[in-house]
């Protein structure tokens, strides 16, 4: 078994940290005050701070470009998966519906039966 080493959360007053910031306090005011080992942990602290402030606005977390909700690809043996959260949520359908398959110049039409 390996131990992983687990990193201790530095926890701070937002108000306070910024505060000294704009007053110009050094960073090893900061560091001895709020207990960080690194300016990158002020830095970000800060930044965090002024999110919880108001003062800046939220960056929204995400994985780059979105996937279309209606986007299906086709797997190795020829099938279609439709995720169900797209099916059930979106359309309304529901486990067991049957369906006929038609296809349309290049287009495959789905029909509920």
């Amino acid at each position: 078994m390996v131990k992983r080493k687990v990193r201790k959360r530095v926890e701070f007053e937002a108000k306070d940290l910024v505060t000294m910031v704009k007053k110009g306090s050094s960073a090893q005011e900061i560091k001895e005050r709020f207990g960080f080992k690194t300016s990158t942990q002020i830095r970000n602290a800060y930044l965090n701070g002024l999110i919880k402030l108001g003062q800046v606005p939220d960056i929204p977390r995400g994985r780059g470009r979105a996937k279309r909700i209606n986007e299906v690809t086709i797997g190795k043996r020829g099938t279609i998966s439709l995720k169900s959260d797209m099916v059930i949520g979106q359309f309304a359908y529901k486990v067991g519906d049957r369906f006929s398959v038609r296809k349309r110049k290049d287009n495959l039409i789905l029909q509920k039966l």
